[in-house]
């Protein structure tokens, strides 16, 4: 009978009933105990924790991250509000959308999410290349001297790659 009342209490747990309703923040630690009210023992339950309930999930950064600058990518490249020289985004493609991107990636695929892996290290690399382009130390507008629309359509070519 004791085996019987050990399965009720566990169908009594994975049902949420009521009676263990306050009990959930201990399962979300890696155990539970239950008592049974017609015995009066008490079982120790232990809950697996994952790695993922245990890190957290990396997305919202990465969401922020590439929205904050895809926006100001996309504003700079209208040029909204006469705004023609972009340097004062180079750290936001450098640090927050490259460097944060990759770390959310490496976090996804600690995590076992090989797609989001691939496709946040893909804009997080994406990003930190524009932030390369734009940077005037490497030189790359300077080599296209005063042909804009040059310049202009390798930048073209190289947004529509990714």
């Amino acid at each position: 009978m004791a085996h019987g009342n050990r399965i009720h209490q566990l169908e009594n747990i994975a049902n949420r009933s009521p009676q263990h309703e306050g009990k959930w923040d201990a399962l979300a630690a890696g155990e539970m105990s239950v008592s049974s009210s017609q015995s009066g023992t008490t079982y120790l339950v232990p809950v697996p924790v994952t790695l993922k309930a245990q890190l957290g999930s990396p997305t919202a950064l990465a969401i922020g991250a590439f929205s904050t600058t895809l926006a100001t990518l996309g504003l700079a490249l209208m040029e909204f509000r006469g705004l023609t020289i972009t340097n004062v985004f180079i750290g936001n493609f450098f640090f927050v959308a490259g460097i944060g991107m990759v770390i959310s990636a490496q976090w996804e695929l600690v995590l076992g999410n090989t797609y989001a892996y691939t496709v946040l290290s893909a804009f997080g690399f994406f990003y930190g290349g524009f932030g390369a382009i734009i940077t005037p130390l490497f030189g790359v507008q300077a080599a296209y001297g005063t042909d804009t629309a040059a310049y202009n359509n390798a930048l073209g070519f190289f947004v529509l790659s990714k």
